[in-house]
C-alpha cells in the first residue's frame, strides 16, 4: 500500500481506498495494466527469460563469434599471402639484379681483355676479336679444303680429348687438334694439325702433323 495525496485537498490518501476520508472526493482506481505490468508489488522478483529463450541468445551469440572467427582467419590469411608474395617479389628482383651485375661484370672484363689484347697486337679498336670456340670452329672450317674428301671431315666434338686455344705471346693464337676423314683409298685415317690466328689478319693458317 502506498499514499497519494487527494487531488481535491491534498491530505495523503492510501491508494486502496474508493474516496478521500476528508473531503470524500472519489479516489481513481488503478487500471489492469498498471497493477499487474506498470507496478509491481514491493519485494517481488523480475520475471526470468524462459529457457528457450537463453538457448537462443546462446545460439545466436556462437553464431556470431563463429562468423567473427571466419572473418578474422579470411583476413589473417589474406594478409600472410601479400607477406609470402611480396617476400617472393622481392628474393626474384634481388636474383635477377644479381645475375645482371654477374654479367655486366662479365661483359667489362671481356671488353678490358679485348682491348688489352688488341694494344699487344696493335690491331684497330673496332676489329673483331673471337673467343676461344669462335677460333676452335674458324680452324675446323679451314681444314677442310686440305682434305680429299672435305664432306667426310669428322672433328673431335665437345666431349671428345681436344685441345684447348691458347696463346704463346699474348697476341696469336694456337690451336692443336685432329680430324678423321677419308683418303684417296676410302679409308678414314686420323691427322693432327696446328692452327694459328692471327687477330691482325683476322686469318688462320693449318700445318699438318
Amino acid at each position: 500500500m502506498s499514499l497519494k495525496p487527494c487531488p481535491e485537498c491534498g491530505r495523503p490518501v492510501s491508494d486502496l481506498a474508493a474516496s478521500c476520508p476528508l473531503c470524500g472526493r472519489p479516489v481513481d482506481a488503478p487500471t489492469v495494466g498498471e497493477s499487474a505490468v506498470g507496478k509491481q508489488s514491493p519485494g517481488t522478483s523480475p520475471r526470468r527469460p524462459s529457457t528457450a529463450a537463453r538457448q537462443a541468445f546462446r545460439l545466436l551469440r556462437l553464431v556470431l563469434a563463429t562468423v567473427a572467427a571466419i572473418v578474422a582467419g579470411m583476413i589473417l590469411l589474406a594478409w600472410c599471402n601479400k607477406q609470402k608474395t611480396d617476400a617472393e617479389n622481392a628474393a626474384y628482383h634481388a636474383e635477377q639484379n644479381r645475375r645482371l651485375a654477374s654479367e655486366l661484370a662479365a661483359q667489362k672484363l671481356k671488353k678490358e681483355a679485348e682491348d688489352k689484347l688488341r694494344a699487344a697486337c696493335g690491331v684497330a679498336a673496332d676489329a673483331p676479336i673471337y673467343e676461344a670456340f669462335a677460333i676452335r670452329t674458324q680452324c675446323q672450317e679451314s681444314v677442310r679444303p686440305h682434305l680429299k674428301a672435305p664432306g667426310s671431315a669428322d672433328f673431335p666434338g665437345l666431349l671428345d680429348s681436344d685441345g684447348t686455344p691458347f696463346s704463346m705471346d699474348g697476341c696469336v693464337t694456337i690451336y692443336n687438334s685432329w680430324v678423321d676423314s677419308l683418303n684417296s683409298f676410302g679409308a678414314k685415317l686420323r691427322q693432327e694439325y696446328a692452327c694459328t690466328y692471327d687477330p691482325r689478319t683476322g686469318r688462320t693458317s693449318i700445318e699438318f702433323r
